[in-house]
Formats: structure tokens, sequence, C-alpha cells
């Protein structure tokens, strides 16, 4: 069955229903390590005897795996008569890591007294010889008492045989639903209670709700501490509640702390997260006998006054554009919060599945090479920023462990991102392993493997490119070469994921703009990560991300101060009018630079090429879009780079990874019709040198929307070196959290706000690391 269940909802199944071990050597599957440790906790909960070595981690089945003649060889089977001297049967249990002490009344012991054999199986057992044969065998208490005379035993070894039945949650039966969330509504509560059977209940105030409901059977709190959840199982009539559903659990176990930046930047009209009461609209700050409040309004005419020292219950409103506002007097808010908990619960057991994975893979050690990379240190033209050589350390240190790494490297258009990347794959290269460098676009690949090749010919390293800018004949021979092993670094776009691409010995992976790639991509991106370290790059780090790095699931590097010398970029938002442009590029052309002409419609961008020709006659100008074959793109491409090119009239193909630091003036018709995050990412293609860059977004002679003017006026705002990070969040506050998440995550963060929902979120993943614990 694919109902997903909760730890709690497996365990009281596993625990309570013997037939799904029936078949000897049966072993219950968890998804990882940490899942299998819990869920023993939990099948000890419901039943203190239940065998918890029957609850396996991948880790432990690889480990412990063996064929059946060799789990055969380590089998001990006693019976009374049996000829087998006391000492034989003491090599074969410490052969199975059985300990020699004075007495056996601990797990994995055995104690010898002359004529009598004492071993722990499950629980103390005796054997008594005449000679060398078993006379007879039996249990006893602590006290040495007899309990139960045995006719045989089996003693089985901690391994399991290639012939076992290995169950998982697929296999399970019981259908379990969910209970409300009470609230202290203990009427409800008494009402509700009066349907069920059997009603079990966890809570740390017994004594008070024993005079409420009398039927239930209280339960005392294990002494391990670990999350129980409440369930239904309609099948048997049976509810388990624990005292989040019968008083209601605080919406974020953490303390909240105060935004002071949201707070300085609120303004009337804008949207709110009240944590206990939900969203509403702040309607400005009041006085009320000498006491500065923050006005909220609900629906239905609704009204919070929030006191100036509580401001840190409020949040930013992250969404919809126009949410439905709550009502403080309804449960709904509460209900909706509590709804989007299980979510996240079960989103944070999905993530650690997937991170939990990459744990028990292993990964090549890398180790350093000093002359050769410091070699290659002092050939590189600038100085390395300090959040440059901060991250180089945090790379290498990861590369030298056997887990595979998976690091993101977050850091705005132009900050060095790149010769990190190189370093890094010259590390991996220099000890025997290949690197493959994946990109969202043909024009970037060639950027990466212009810039590689240039940096790493010198150490005789074979860089090679996989784009359509090569030919069959090139591409098969490229992929020919790097089975072989005889490319060490392979350059390409989404083609790299390909099924005929096979690698010879690959060590490291490096993404550039992972969210760039579509759904099928980025799931050939996962089966490609099990067993090589994974480093991503990308210069506006999308919340979720980033959210997901600072829970500990990712590690993350920040690049955040700039090149030394480096100028902010002088942004210009203004009428689409010939004059404009032309004094714009001739001011460029003469200091002898060059200029991107963005016009983002194939069909019309040759008159788009035509215009600027009859407004600047002697200019060199050439065209580069996605739909160009790619032996003329790549020439034009290859002429703007050399220099040959005045004016680039182009798509958004520029738009990631470009670095032509010659060119210092961008102009980008219809700017509105662009994303936030998308136009400061075009606009990181100049400002790359020293020189003073400029950036022109036009928009046309019709009213602006609301929303083209907020999304313009927050990039002009955004001038400073390092802004990408902050417009990733206005973009998403501008047009929602749109595809960021997927559709069902997308859903629950509107109905409570990005920010809370991220933050549920992580508070779901730290409390199952708390459990791992």
């Amino acid at each position: 069955m694919s109902i997903w269940r909760n730890p709690t909802e497996i365990g009281y199944e596993l625990s309570t229903t013997p037939l799904l071990f029936k078949e000897e050597g049966a072993f219950y599957l968890a998804k990882d390590n940490r899942e299998a440790e819990l869920l023993k906790k939990i099948c000890l909960f419901w039943n203190k005897n239940f065998p918890t070595e029957l609850i396996l981690s991948p880790a432990v089945l690889k480990e412990q795996k063996v064929s059946q003649a060799d789990y055969e060889k380590k089998l001990i089977h006693l019976s009374i008569g049996q000829d087998m001297p006391p000492q034989d049967i003491i090599a074969k249990l410490t052969d199975l890591n059985f300990e020699k002490d004075k007495t056996a009344n601990r797990p994995k012991t055995f104690a010898r007294r002359g004529e009598l054999l004492d071993v722990y199986i499950n629980e103390p057992t005796r054997f008594e010889f005449f000679g060398n044969k078993i006379d007879k065998i039996y249990t006893f208490d602590l006290k040495g008492k007899k309990q139960k005379e045995l006719e045989s035993v089996g003693i089985k070894p901690e391994l399991i045989p290639e012939s076992a039945t290995i169950l998982s949650e697929h296999d399970l039966q019981l259908e379990f639903t969910n209970p409300k969330f009470y609230n202290l509504r203990f009427k409800e509560l008494e009402h509700d209670l009066g349907h069920y059977l059997k009603i079990w209940i966890l809570t740390k105030e017994s004594s008070k709700l024993r005079k409420l409901i009398i039927d239930a059977n209280f339960l005392d709190f294990p002494k391990e501490k670990f999350k129980l959840e409440s369930f239904i199982l309609p099948t048997e009539n049976f509810i388990f509640l624990t005292d989040d559903n019968i008083f209601g659990a605080p919406i974020l176990e953490e303390k909240t702390e105060l935004d002071e930046d949201f707070i300085d930047n609120l303004v009337p009209g804008d949207y709110v997260v009240h944590i206990d009461h939900g969203i509403g609209r702040y309607a400005g700050p009041v006085v009320m006998d000498g006491e500065k409040f923050f006005k909220l309004e609900y629906a239905k005419g609704d009204k919070l006054y929030v006191p100036m020292d509580k401001a840190d219950r409020l949040d930013r409103y992250i969404g919809s554009p126009n949410p439905k506002l709550h009502r403080l007097s309804e449960e709904s808010w509460l209900n909706a919060v509590n709804k989007i908990k299980e979510n996240t619960q079960q989103t944070a057991r999905e993530l650690l599945d997937v991170y939990a994975n990459r744990e028990i893979a292993e990964a090549p050690i890398i180790k350093s090479h000093e002359h050769e990379e410091k070699e290659l240190a002092e050939s590189f033209e600038h100085t390395l920023t300090p959040d440059q050589k901060t991250c180089l350390h945090d790379l290498f240190q990861d590369m030298k462990k056997t887990a595979p790494m998976d690091r993101l490297i977050c850091g705005d258009v132009g900050f060095g991102k790149t010769e990190v990347a190189v370093r890094a794959a010259f590390r991996a290269v220099l000890n025997g392993y290949q690197v493959a460098v994946l990109c969202p676009t043909t024009i970037l690949t060639q950027q990466h493997f212009d810039t590689f090749s240039e940096r790493l010919k010198p150490f005789g390293i074979n860089v090679e490119i996989l784009s359509r800018f090569r030919t069959s004949a090139q591409q098969k021979k490229n992929v020919e070469e790097l089975k072989e092993g005889k490319i060490d670094i392979i350059i390409g776009t989404h083609r790299l994921l390909s099924n005929d691409i096979k690698f010879n010995h690959l060590g490291l992976i490096i993404i550039d703009e992972e969210q760039k790639f579509g759904v099928k991509h980025k799931e050939k991106l996962k089966k490609l990560r099990s067993n090589a370290h994974i480093l991503t790059m990308t210069a506006t780090p999308i919340p979720r991300t980033l959210n997901l790095a600072l829970s500990g699931l990712r590690n993350i590097s920040s690049i955040r101060t700039p090149p030394p010398g480096r100028m902010s970029i002088q942004t210009i938002i203004d009428r689409d009018e010939d004059e404009i442009i032309k004094n714009a590029i001739q001011a460029e052309l003469n200091r002898k630079g060059q200029t991107y002409f963005l016009h983002n419609k194939v069909e019309t961008i040759h008159f788009a090429k035509d215009r600027l020709q009859k407004l600047l006659p002697k200019a060199n100008i050439s065209i580069a879009h996605g739909q160009q074959d790619p032996t003329t793109l790549s020439r034009a491409m290859h002429d703007f780079d050399t220099g040959t090119t005045d004016i680039l009239v182009c798509s958004t193909i520029i738009e990631n990874g470009l670095d032509i630091p010659n060119a210092n003036t961008l102009i980008v018709e219809d700017a509105p019709n662009f994303g936030l995050a998308q136009l400061y990412q075009i606009r990181g293609r100049i400002g790359r040198s020293y020189q003073q860059a400029y950036a022109y977004f036009l928009y046309r002679d019709q009213e602006l929307t609301d929303l083209a003017k907020k999304r313009l006026k927050a990039l002009k705002e955004a001038s400073a070196l390092g802004a990408g990070f902050e417009l990733a969040m206005r973009d998403l506050e501008l047009r929602g959290v749109g595809s960021i998440l997927g559709k069902k995550q997308h859903g629950h963060a509107q109905e409570v706000g990005l920010n809370l929902y991220l933050r549920l979120l992580n508070q779901a993943v730290n409390e199952l690391r708390q459990e791992e614990k």
C-alpha cells in the first residue's frame, strides 16, 4: 500500500501484528538508521518484549547480509544428547561475539563453571554436561532458579541470510486516520471518545483527565525521549491521543526573534502573519494609554492590537498576492497550522531520507597536492577574497571525507564562484578522478570550457565539452574518451545526463544554477549524486534551498564580498526612446567598450538590429539567440568575446555565466515583462571589470502596472554589490511563491505564508534529528 504512515503507526503495526513476522527470518527494513532506531523505541513502547533485532537500517542490511551457506556455518543448534564438548560451543559463541563473564545475566554473555555452561539466549539458559554430551537444557532466573526445561535451542548469528524475507512500509496493511486537534474543547473530546471501544492516552495531565475520561487507558511516558503521534485505527475501534491533540501543541517550539528589518519597512496595507492568530492586514501604528501598538485588521471587521514587546509574534506574509484573511473568533488558523505541521513532518522525513541515503554511500577521499595547487593559485591574476578562501577551506574539508559532499555555494554574480570550482576540480583530477561540470545553457557551457581550459592547460589536464556547439562526430568521440578515462573534466549541458554517458572514474560533479534544470533532469541528477561529491553553485538562492542548507540538510558557503575595486552598477529606468538608446551606446563606444542589447522576441530580433544600425551606422552589430544553428551562434559569441562586435543584440540566452569584462553597458527592452530575479541575473553580465557599468531597463509608453513599478523599483534599490539574496526574497513577495516549492508544499506555504511554513519545516527536521540522537 502507498499510504504514508508516521513512525508511531508503523511501530504499532510491527509490534502488535505477529503475522508480519510469521516467516522464519523475516525482517523489517526502515528507510535509514534514524528511522530504524526510532522504530525500535516505538515498538518497545507498544510491546516491551518485541525483538528489536528484526528492524534493520539499509546500512545494517548491507553490512550483515551473507549467503545462506555462510549463515548456516555460523548457526549454533544444540539439543539434549548431542555430543559437543563445551570448549567447542565456547569457540562458536566467541565467533558470534559473545563475551565471557562471571554470570550470563545480560545479552551476548556466557559463563562456564565445571560441567555447567550458562549462555544468555533471549534469557539466561543453562546447559548441563555429562562428559562431552549435553544432558539437560533449561532457562533460569537471575537467582539461578530453574524456570523451563528445553529439548533444544538455537543460537542465531547477527547476520541476515540472503533467503530472508525483507518487509518494508509497502507490506503494512493497517489503515490509520488522524484525530482532531481539540485545543481544550473538553466537551467535544468527551463526546467524540464515546464512539471508541479502545481509548489510550499518553499525557502528563492524567490526574486531570481521569475525571473527564473514565474509560481510557492512561499510559506512562517512555524513559527515553522521543515523539509519539496520535492516530485512529478504525478496524479496531481504537484511538490513541497525546497532549498535542488534547491541549493544543505550540505552533513553534523555538523562541521567535524580532525581525527588525521587517518591522522598520512595514507599511499600512502589508499582509502579515501573527503566529497565534493568522493572516491579517497591517493598518498602521496606534498609541493607546501612552503605549504603541501595531493595528491588524482581520476578516469580518475583526481587529487585533499587538504591543511593541509582542512584535516578535509577527512576520511578513509571503505567498499569494491577495491572501484570505482569518477571523479572530474562529479556529480555522489553528486547524490550518496543525494540518500543515503534519505535512511538514512528512516532508522533513522525505528530505532526511534523501540525505540519509547519501550518508550511507561512500565517495572518494580527495586529498591535497600542495606543490601543484600552489602553482595554480599563483597563476590566478586576482587575489582571492576572504570569502573565497573560507569557501575553498570548507570544500576541501568535505572532499577529504568518505561521506559524499553536498555543498551549496551562494555568491552574487561576478563574485568568483568559478575560480573556487576550478580549484576543486583541479584537486579531484590530481587524485585520479574525473569531474563533470553541468550547466543550464550552451553559452554558459562554452564560457566554463574557456575558463577551465585556460586555467588548467599548463598542467596537461584534458578538458572537453559536450554541447550543440560540437558536431555529432566530436560528441561521439568525447563520449567514448570519457568512458575510457581519457577526459579529465567534461563540461556540458543536460546532454551529460543522457543514457549513453558513462564515466570511468567520476569523483566530483559541479552543478551551476541547479534551479534552472527541469524536473526530469533533476531526477537524473539525483541518481548521479549517490557516490560522487557534489558542488552546486547559484547566484540567486531560492529560499527553500537556503533554508534546507541552514537546517543542516545541505552544507552552505557564501561568497558575499566583491572582488577589490569592483563598483556597483548604475541602474537607469526610463522610457524606450531612440535618443536614450543612442546616447547610452555611444558613450560606451567612446570608451572602446561593448554593449548588450536584450530583445527577447526571436521573430522580431532582426528589426531590433536594424533599428540600432540606423541609430549607430558605424557600429559592428551581431545577433545571438537560442534558435540559431550552433555554428552561427558560436561565431556571434566568439566575435563579441574577442571584441570584434560592438553591440550584441540578444535574447535571454546571455542570462547565465557570461564573463566579458569589456562589456559594461546593458539595455533591456520591455523590462517589465521579466521577473525580478531574472533581471538581476541579466544585469550581472556587466560590471565585471573596474569600469563603471550602466544598466538601462526600458519600458514602452503604456502605463506600468503596480506590480511592474514595484519590481523595477526594487531592482533599482538593489544596486549594492551582493544584493542578490535579498532580491530573491523580494521577487517572491511580488509574484507569490510560484514554482519554488512542489505543488503540495506550494499550497501549504500560501496558506500560512512562506516564512512560517519554512520555520515549521525546519522545526520538523530538527525534531527528527533529536529523535535520531
